[in-house]
This record gives C-alpha cells, sequence and structure tokens, in this order.
C-alpha cells in the first residue's frame, strides 16, 4: 500500500490518499467532493477555495479557528454552511488514520489562512493554499517542514518571459493613461504599496481624500500625493476601508465619496498576494523538495514556470504533463 496525492479539481483542490484514509484540503468545484469523503481541510474561505455548496457533502470540515468563525458568522443563512458540530478546528496535530496533518499559518489577505504538512508512513506533502512571502516569515514558517512534495500556489508565477504582476500593473496603468488622460478614478486597497508606487512612476501624482487609509500608505512610502478638492485627478482611493474577508474577497465601497464625480472612468487595481517567482524558488531553496507541483494557475504559466524550475533549480516539477483540467495523481513510489 502506498500513498497517492496530487491536485484534486481545476484549480485549487488537492487530495492525499493511502488505502482507505484520505485527506481533501480545499474544492473549487462542488460535484468533486461527495459523502464519502470524511474530512475536508480548508486553507481559507474564499470561495474558490472553499465551495460553499461542496461543504454540505461532506462529514467534517477543518479549518483554523479564525477561519471557522468567518464561515459561522458571515455565511451562515446566506449560504450552505454544515452544521456546527461539522466545523471543527483543526488541532496542531490532526490524526486522519495513517495520515497527520499540521496546520501552518500563512499571509494572504483572507483570515485564519494556513497552508498543512500531511505526513504519511512513505513521503510527506506540503500544500501551501494561497499565500505570499509579503510578511518576512511565511516562507520560513512553510521550508521548516522540509516536505518531500509542494503543491504550491501559482496564481502570478512566471518564466521570466511572461510579465510579472510589477510589469504587469505598470503596463495597465500606461494603457488607463493613454485612454482616459488623468481623468480617472483608481481604486486599490489601502495597503497596496506596488499599486501606489506604480501610480505614482505613471502619473507623477495623484489625488486622494485625506481621510482615506491610503494616506498613511502614502507618507509611508514617501509618494507624492495631493488632497483631492473638488477637481483634479487622477483620483486614487481604497475601495473599502478594510477587507471583508473571505465570501468573493472584499466588500466595495465604489463611488461612496459624495465629492467624487460619477462621470469619471474608474478602474479596480488590487495588490496581488500570491507568490512571485522569486519566493516560490526561496521556498524551493529552503525546503529542498524531491518534487514541486504549482496550480492555481492557467496552464500557460503553469507549463512555462514547470520548465523554468526544471532548468534552473534541483528540483522536478510536474512529473507528467500539465493537462487541460490541472489534475494528476502521482503515487509515492514515482518520486
Amino acid at each position: 500500500m502506498e500513498t497517492v496525492f496530487g491536485p484534486n479539481d481545476s484549480w485549487a483542490g488537492v487530495f492525499v490518499k493511502r488505502g482507505n484514509d484520505m485527506v481533501v484540503i480545499d474544492v473549487n468545484e462542488a460535484g468533486l467532493v461527495h459523502r464519502s469523503v470524511d474530512r475536508l481541510f480548508i486553507t481559507h474561505p474564499h470561495t474558490d477555495h472553499c465551495h460553499f455548496h461542496a461543504l454540505s457533502h461532506v462529514g467534517r470540515v477543518h479549518a483554523t479557528r479564525e477561519a471557522l468563525e468567518f464561515l459561522d458568522r458571515v455565511a451562515r443563512g446566506r449560504i450552505d454552511v454544515p452544521p456546527r458540530d461539522r466545523l471543527l478546528p483543526v488541532r496542531r496535530r490532526e490524526p486522519v488514520g495513517d495520515l497527520e496533518v499540521t496546520p501552518i499559518p500563512v499571509f494572504h489577505n483572507s483570515v485564519g489562512c494556513a497552508g498543512y504538512y500531511v505526513e504519511c508512513p512513505d513521503i510527506t506533502v506540503l500544500v501551501t493554499g494561497d499565500w505570499c512571502g509579503g510578511d518576512g516569515e511565511t516562507v520560513d514558517r512553510l521550508a521548516e517542514y522540509e516536505p518531500d512534495v509542494i503543491i504550491c500556489d501559482g496564481t502570478i508565477c512566471t518564466d521570466g518571459t511572461l510579465p510579472d504582476s510589477v510589469e504587469l500593473l505598470t503596463h495597465r496603468l500606461e494603457m488607463i493613461r493613454e485612454r482616459h488622460g488623468e481623468n480617472v478614478i483608481i481604486y486599490t486597497n489601502h495597503q497596496a504599496a506596488p499599486v501606489l508606487e506604480a501610480v505614482s512612476r505613471v502619473f507623477g501624482e495623484f489625488h486622494c481624500f485625506t481621510d482615506d487609509p491610503i494616506v498613511g500608505t502614502c507618507r509611508l512610502l514617501g509618494v507624492k500625493y495631493r488632497k483631492y478638492e473638488g477637481e483634479g485627478g487622477p483620483i486614487v482611493t481604497s475601495f473599502t476601508k478594510r477587507y471583508e474577508e473571505g465570501v468573493e474577497a472584499v466588500a466595495y465601497e465604489l463611488l461612496s465619496k459624495p465629492t467624487v464625480p460619477t462621470d469619471v472612468p474608474n478602474y479596480q487595481i488590487s495588490r496581488s498576494f500570491h507568490p512571485p517567482s522569486p519566493d516560490i524558488k526561496l521556498l524551493i531553496d529552503q525546503a529542498n523538495p524531491r518534487l514541486l507541483i504549482v496550480h492555481h494557475a492557467n496552464r500557460r504559466r503553469l507549463k512555462a514556470f514547470q520548465k523554468h524550475i526544471s532548468e534552473t533549480v534541483e528540483c522536478r516539477a510536474w512529473p507528467k504533463e500539465v493537462n487541460n483540467n490541472m489534475k494528476l495523481a502521482v503515487r509515492a513510489s514515482e518520486l
């Protein structure tokens, strides 16, 4: 008997199975989790990882206490959430037959985020969930376990030829300026330092409201801004006073300021809370896995990054061709 593991759906789901013991981590498609799955582990309560209709089809749902409190407080009554006695905070070491699951705190724009380290008799698997290295600690926490396999979020991974997130951001802002000049409103999350720095580079200076949380970030960065007094642009403002974590990510406050002209073109530009390629390579260097599986990205990015990793670090990436639905099953003996 050996362990089999891999992505379980077209985006975020992962399974680790040994005999009758199975750990399912995240679910993006309701039809892929059925009543035979007794234990589902959720990395964070964003709907692409926590398909709410699927939750009602499993025996027990495990997540961090903060994530479960969010589900119970925000989602119950609006979506199909399991009864409270089936929402169980994951313990520091959660046994599932011959398997053992350990939660690892990670940095992402949701509440109670965790990756999971799955220890099996013949292999160890680290599932990152969504993360980035923005807190300066997540890479170290993940790498500490030195797993045989890492199944990693690759939303913005690149091979050096695909534009990275900064290049894409700058390009998008340049297109906005070419189309509208400075007569534009840009909404972003108030801690989005890369967005504010890019706006400053492309537009030179921008306007914002003195009571907007963005002002504090501008001051920390030394980015030039002016107080908005009813005219001038571009206007940059926070699309939310705070993250309403989880259900569809955020609650927007578009055009909530009475002084903002409603006929001005507006764009939402968010900071990414996913790992850029250097963060993934740093994790590989520190953890030294035998195999890297990158998912949670489009097929073109996955294939390009697979090739790039194989050529630049001593780590196998995807033992088979990336297929259309991102599904993959690997046996421990294949490593």
